[in-house]
């Protein structure tokens, strides 16, 4: 992530954006995943845990799923987040 964020930013918008989108859309869930899996290991009582984490893996799914759309159907993430910061266009 720490590669991949800073090239999204500075190749977006053009098309050799479109690799690394996709790789964005693989690591974030997998990186939110993995850092979860350890919260619930440390905060979630035993008997829970395994629910817990069964739960959280249908939820980073869905992540990756939302994110694969996002790359394939619209702008791709990376212009998907930088929309967050651009000023909307005035319709009249």
């Amino acid at each position: 992530m720490a590669v991949l964020v800073p090239t999204a930013v500075v190749l977006s918008p053009s098309i050799l954006n479109l690799p690394v989108d996709f790789a964005l859309g693989a690591v974030l869930p997998a990186h939110m995943y993995i850092g979860c899996v350890h919260i619930i290991e440390d905060y979630v009582p035993r008997q829970q845990q395994s629910l817990s984490i069964t739960v959280l893996g249908v939820l980073t799914a869905l992540t990756a799923l939302g994110l694969l759309k996002i790359n394939l159907c619209g702008v791709g993430v990376t212009e998907c987040v930088k929309s967050l910061w651009r000023v909307p266009k005035k319709t009249e």
